[in-house]
């Protein structure tokens, strides 16, 4: 029987070996590649982040690295769905390298949780990965202030659907802090996020701003 503690960590191994055997193909624009971009979708990645137009509630500002349609999109639903970890920290360092400058002082950096099946399922959590590339990048902790209580997977719902589905789904696991940048991978209809700024500025958080690797509709 395998320990709780050590799968993850295995799968992770596992994942990671796959990764390096199998024939690479760039993400962006699907021709052959040795890393996960070809060198032009690499070249075309954008150098910062970008201010959202939207604003959603219970969040001062948001931001996002690249569009879901985009290699960026490519990159996060490779390291989501297939699960592709090493993909998830190639990601993590473009977001992280992206973010300098661009974001106001913040206490920490709490990401969105994933459900436990999902950790289950993928042995890591892509979100987190990035996030804590972000923490150390800004020279804050990464604080997991969040926790997953109930619902389903937002992706393939109706944006009335996400909202109904995201709330009262996310939790505080206690006191939060004052500043927080909420890292999530794709931001659609704002639901999700929403909710966890709620639950953030219950716990005492007076600011929450947000940082997407994806907007959706951008």
């Amino acid at each position: 029987m395998v320990s709780r503690g050590i799968w993850p960590y295995s799968w992770i191994m596992f994942a990671d070996l796959l990764g390096a055997l199998a024939p690479r193909d760039c993400v962006g624009c699907g021709l052959p590649s040795r890393d996960v971009l070809c060198k032009d979708c690499d070249e075309a990645l954008p150098w910062a982040v970008w201010p959202m137009a939207r604003l959603f509630e219970g969040c001062d500002a948001a931001w996002f690295y690249g569009n879901y349609d985009g290699p960026v999109g490519g990159m996060a639903r490779r390291a989501k769905y297939r699960p592709d970890p090493s993909c998830a920290r190639a990601l993590a360092g473009m977001v992280s390298q992206a973010v300098r400058g661009r974001v106001p002082a913040v206490d920490a950096v709490v990401p969105v949780p994933q459900t436990r099946i999902s950790t289950l399922q993928r042995g890591f959590s892509p979100v987190r990965t990035v996030a804590a590339s972000v923490a150390r990048e800004l020279g804050v902790p990464l604080v997991d202030s969040l926790e997953r209580t109930r619902g389903v997977q937002q992706a393939g719902l109706d944006p009335s659907a996400r909202a109904v589905n995201a709330h009262g789904s996310y939790e505080s696991s206690g006191p939060a802090p004052r500043r927080v940048l909420l890292v999530d991978d794709v931001v659609t209809s704002g639901a999700t996020v929403s909710s966890c700024a709620q639950s953030l500025l219950g716990a005492g958080a007076e600011n929450v701003y947000v940082l997407a690797v994806c907007d959706a509709l951008s």
